[in-house]
């Protein structure tokens, strides 16, 4: 199987799973729709790419802990095989970004739908729906090379090394840093955190600057692909 071949097969997997989800989501849509209107009620719709940026992260573990078993035991180098993940993930991201945008189209006239996007930029019109394809793809293929990372980095860690990973390290980030830093500095650490955070996604002091979500997710995207590569060197495929 050359690197073609792997990239047509994982497309056509990820594909499917793809149609499935969204399946699922406008199966739910139009049961709620129905029983809405049987019982004069009204359906609120909102924020889907939520959903997607699930999925996304499922398939970027999914896609090590098969793919990646499926690819070795057939003689691919991990190199090439993190070229294959990588072209899958951007494809399905694309895809996934470009359904948001017919969704926050389509779904806009019948229940007033308003995507994360719009909700967070409060843009609608052409240029807006073009940032938002940009956007919503960079974050779902930044999305999948950090869980993608996450899962192969999971696998070579001993049973301590796995506690400390998955318990103890988020709750000393999400916990015990803000904790101290307010105790300690006032809290100036995550305010200046958290403002980094609100630059990078776009809402910068001149005004929104919507190349720069584009381009930090870009650039996590990359770090992650490189702590992949890094990550599955030796990586066990029992």
């Amino acid at each position: 199987m050359n690197l073609k071949a792997s990239i047509g097969y994982q497309l056509r997997s990820s594909g499917k799973a793809l149609a499935i989800f969204y399946g699922v989501i406008y199966a739910i849509i139009a049961v709620a729709a129905i029983v809405a209107v049987s019982t004069d009620g009204q359906l609120g719709v909102a924020g889907l790419e939520t959903s997607t940026a699930v999925f996304m992260g499922f398939l970027g573990v999914f896609t090590f802990s098969e793919d990646f078993r499926f690819l070795i035991q057939n003689g691919y180098s991990r190199k090439s095989m993190l070229r294959s993940f990588l072209c899958q993930f951007a494809v399905v991201s694309l895809l996934a970004a470009a359904i948001d945008v017919l969704n926050s189209r389509l779904l806009l006239p019948l229940w007033g739908y308003r995507s994360t996007f719009t909700q967070l930029y409060g843009q609608s019109q052409l240029p807006g729906l073009i940032w938002q394809l940009l956007w919503g793809c960079s974050l779902y293929f930044a999305i999948a090379t950090i869980t993608y990372f996450m899962a192969a980095l999971y696998q070579r860690l001993g049973r301590l090394q796995r506690l400390l990973f998955m318990l103890i390290l988020p709750l000393a980030v999400l916990v015990l840093f803000p904790v101290l830093d307010f105790q300690l500095l006032g809290g100036t650490a995550t305010r200046w955190l958290l403002k980094v955070l609100s630059q990078a996604l776009g809402f910068a002091e001149g005004g929104l600057q919507m190349g720069l979500p584009v381009l930090f997710f870009l650039a996590i995207s990359a770090v992650f692909s490189v702590f992949s590569y890094l990550a599955t060197r030796r990586a066990s495929v029992s």
